[in-house]
Parts: structure tokens; C-alpha cells; sequence
């Protein structure tokens, strides 16, 4: 295994310094500031700090000076010294933040916000958005009561429009690709979080009057 040590350095202005997955990595008088993103991120990793390891005026979303991930651990010998000056989170944490993912911690295995027992409802600070299984902060403003007006308005004409036009969807081809397309439309988190199919999406999100508020 070949080690790495990292002596006498400093790591000034970066956008982001990330460890990824190594076991055999040492620190020692090293200086991390003025990063604009986390000091130090350390995904999968194992690290050493076997003298002075300083974060200075780092600026980050979560763990200002220092992030330990994903199962990452920090050993300090007896000589090791951490030091924290003025680094800013905009989420938590201003030092440093410890994130382990439990196989007990529903919450970081749901997604679309939501949390708990088999992921059943909304995680703290978040509710259940309106035709939607998705959770979202709400808005205290008057544009969303303007939005649910329109589409409570929108629901009442859909249903007379499949009267006029003699529809149904309780059965025959309508029914079969409504169903089906809603089965992809829920399934869609695991074909990726960030959205896969977002024409899709869009388009059964309109039928189900889904306005995400």
C-alpha cells in the first residue's frame, strides 16, 4: 500500500479540498483557508493527523472548516492539533460536521424529503404537496393560495371536459396508460434524483393537477 504524507503545506483559496476514498493518507503542520467551499471534505477515507492541521476562514454549506462522510474516519495521534478560526456554514456547523449514514436512519435513505418509518411521511419543516407524494417547504404568501384557487377552478373543468367528451378512465387504453405512466412518474426517484424523465414528469404532474405547493 503506498502512503501518502502531507507535510508543511498550505491549501489557500480553493474551491473545494476533498479526500476520496484512501486509507493511507497523513497530515502534518498543514493550513486550510479561505476556501470557498468546505475546508476539507473526506469521503470514504481514512486520515491521520499527526501534528497541526489549522481551517481558517473557510466558507461552506454544511461544515465550514472540516466534513467527514460516508463512513470517513479522523485519527489524531497524541502530537495532532486541530485548530477552527472563523469558518462559516450557510446550513450547519461552522467547524466541522460529522455525517454517518445509520442502516437505522430512515431518513437519509428516502428521498423527495420525505423521512420516517418506510419513508410514510414529511421529515421535520416540510408537508405533502397538493396531488403529489413529495414533501416541500411551504410559502407563506398569497401567490400559492392564488395557485390552488386555479387549479381547484382547473379540477372542476377536467371532470366536465371527460363528461363532454364522453371519456372515461376507469377502464379501456385511457385507463391502462394513465396507470402505467403513473407507476413510472412514482418510480422516478430511482431512475435518478434529480429527475429522468422530465417531460414525463411535467405531463402527468398537469393531469393530476400535481402544482408542487
Amino acid at each position: 500500500m503506498v502512503k501518502i504524507k502531507i507535510t508543511d503545506t498550505e491549501l489557500i483559496g480553493n474551491g473545494a479540498n476533498m479526500i476520496l476514498s484512501s486509507n493511507a493518507i497523513s497530515l502534518s503542520n498543514v493550513t486550510v483557508a479561505n476556501s470557498t467551499s468546505t475546508g476539507l471534505t473526506l469521503e470514504r477515507s481514512l486520515v491521520t493527523i499527526e501534528n497541526n492541521l489549522i481551517f481558517k476562514n473557510n466558507t461552506g454549506v454544511v461544515g465550514g472548516g472540516l466534513a467527514i462522510n460516508d463512513s470517513s474516519q479522523l485519527i489524531l495521534m497524541s502530537s495532532a492539533n486541530l485548530e477552527f478560526i472563523d469558518n462559516h456554514a450557510s446550513i450547519k456547523v461552522e467547524g466541522s460536521m460529522l455525517n454517518r449514514h445509520q442502516l437505522n436512519d430512515t431518513d437519509t435513505q428516502c428521498v423527495d424529503n420525505r423521512g420516517h418509518r418506510m419513508c410514510g411521511s414529511c421529515t421535520e419543516g416540510y408537508s405533502l404537496l397538493t396531488g403529489s407524494n413529495k414533501c416541500g417547504q411551504c410559502h407563506d404568501n398569497y401567490m400559492m393560495i392564488t395557485w390552488i384557487a386555479l387549479f381547484a377552478v382547473m379540477g372542476i373543468l377536467l371532470v366536465v371536459l371527460l363528461i363532454a367528451l364522453n371519456l372515461t378512465v376507469s377502464v379501456g387504453t385511457l385507463n391502462g396508460l394513465l396507470f402505467y405512466a403513473n407507476i413510472v412518474k412514482l418510480y422516478e426517484p430511482v431512475f435518478s434524483r434529480k429527475g429522468a424523465l422530465p417531460v414525463l414528469s411535467h405531463v402527468i404532474s398537469w393531469i393530476n393537477l400535481d402544482i408542487w405547493v
